[in-house]
């Protein structure tokens, strides 16, 4: 069978015709030519066959020229032969230089896009603790653009979603929205309001936000010195003191009477009982050659020693051991005497006020929007550190600025709470664009 030959000028025409119209990078187009051959191993060399020829058409963007690939071919003798063996996305995964418009978020930094700024904003020795995320995010993107050819023409903005009273959006989903940029950068929570907007890609980042604070130590003031003790044992060894004591005089005022010459009695409740508590606390008593107190004595020394042996043993293993925190939900927290504040953020201004979670609304409404709780992380953290004082941010920023300014001790002190299970989250991408499941599989 000699060679097929394929009208290459009707493909050409075919493919110029499509230009017109919207064809897209996922689309799914085969175009089927008929051709005639003559079959040179048969007899009859007169006799032609149709051949139907098939391509595959795309284009990498609206205004690119239409990308034509052979797919295979079908006869009646071969039957249908295919040549495409890879899937859609290895092999459309070479954008061949295509610009595409990326909006991301940066609420620390300012950068203005350029090939120097994002070189410098992955790099992660340059200002380290400052829009970590939002930096994580953007390096991401800028492999997979490595990956699939494309370049990447970022525009940042202040802020992830404000809904304007229109009904409109401002900041990277407003960009989405109103088509000025193909792709959002930054990672976005999905919800049936935002979905009617923009798609999204695949889980990118697991977003935890959380409340921290330094549990109060439990032996930073007086109180710490009655804490190995509890209340009925401070009671017992107050009642054991006066008993002993009233037995010491009235061994005295039974010597001095039948024994001693009565003058020489002290009549003070005072000398016995501190005789006692010196006794007890093994700090002495004083020299005596009766045995009753002397028996009494050695009685106050043995309990003495066994309670300084006990006190000493708890006081030392609750230096050596965290305190236990009596807050450890977010019911405890919105009902504690600890001051709250929130990172100053418009995302999470609309988190509280809009929150469907009572306890957390309820926090916003107690002990943030009465008082101005919202902060820079620097300020948020300073107060974590110098007070009693729970902050909420990212868990990711929060540790951060904890690895680097708090002491040893403090990071062992440190507290979290969540409001609510952690989920993971995507970033947004334009509504129907062609690039959704090649970034989803990159």
């Amino acid at each position: 069978m000699n060679k097929h030959q394929h009208n290459v000028n009707d493909v050409e025409v075919i493919s110029n015709e499509l230009c017109k119209h919207s064809l897209q990078l996922d689309t799914d187009m085969i175009l089927a030519v008929v051709n005639d051959y003559y079959d040179a191993d048969n007899r009859n060399t007169n006799h032609t066959f149709n051949e139907i020829t098939l391509y595959d058409l795309y284009k990498i963007y609206t205004y690119t020229r239409v990308t034509v690939s052979n797919a295979g071919y079908w006869n009646r003798k071969s039957k249908l032969n295919l040549i495409l063996n890879d899937t859609e996305i290895s092999r459309r995964k070479n954008l061949h230089g295509l610009i595409i418009n990326g909006s991301g978020v940066l609420r620390q930094l300012k950068a203005n896009g350029s090939e120097e700024s994002l070189t410098l904003l992955t790099n992660s020795s340059y200002k380290h603790k400052s829009d970590i995320v939002n930096r994580f995010t953007i390096t991401l993107w800028m492999n997979v653009a490595k990956m699939y050819n494309f370049t990447l023409n970022v525009t940042f903005v202040d802020e992830f979603a404000i809904l304007k009273p229109d009904g409109h959006y401002d900041g990277m989903l407003g960009e989405l929205e109103r088509g000025n940029a193909d792709l959002g950068l930054a990672l976005l929570l999905m919800n049936t309001t935002r979905l009617d907007i923009v798609d999204f890609t695949s889980p990118i980042w697991k977003f935890r936000p959380l409340f921290v604070f330094l549990n109060p130590r439990a032996f930073g003031s007086y109180e710490a010195l009655l804490m190995p003790f509890s209340v009925g044992l401070w009671l017992c060894i107050i009642f054991l003191t006066v008993s002993i004591a009233t037995i010491l005089k009235f061994i005295k005022y039974f010597y001095a009477h039948f024994y001693e010459d009565c003058n020489t009695y002290n009549k003070t409740w005072s000398e016995n009982i501190f005789i006692i508590i010196g006794a007890i606390s093994s700090k002495g008593f004083e020299k005596s050659n009766k045995l009753p107190e002397r028996i009494i004595l050695y009685i106050s020394l043995t309990i003495g020693m066994l309670l300084s042996v006990f006190y000493s043993t708890v006081l030392v293993s609750s230096l050596l051991q965290p305190s236990p925190s009596n807050i450890v939900t977010s019911e405890q927290l919105l009902n504690s005497q600890i001051e709250i504040g929130v990172f100053n953020s418009t995302y999470y201004k609309t988190y509280f006020q809009d929150s469907s979670n009572k306890i957390l609304y309820e926090i916003y409404k107690k002990k943030i929007k009465n008082d101005g709780g919202f902060y820079s992380l620097e300020k948020g953290m300073n107060l974590v550190r110098k007070s009693y004082f729970a902050f909420f941010d990212e868990e990711t920023d929060i540790y951060q600025d904890i690895f680097d300014t708090f002491t040893v001790s403090d990071v062992c002190r440190i507290i979290e709470i969540e409001l609510s299970s952690s989920v993971y989250t995507p970033c947004p991408i334009r509504k129907n664009s062609p690039f959704k499941e090649l970034i989803n599989y990159g």
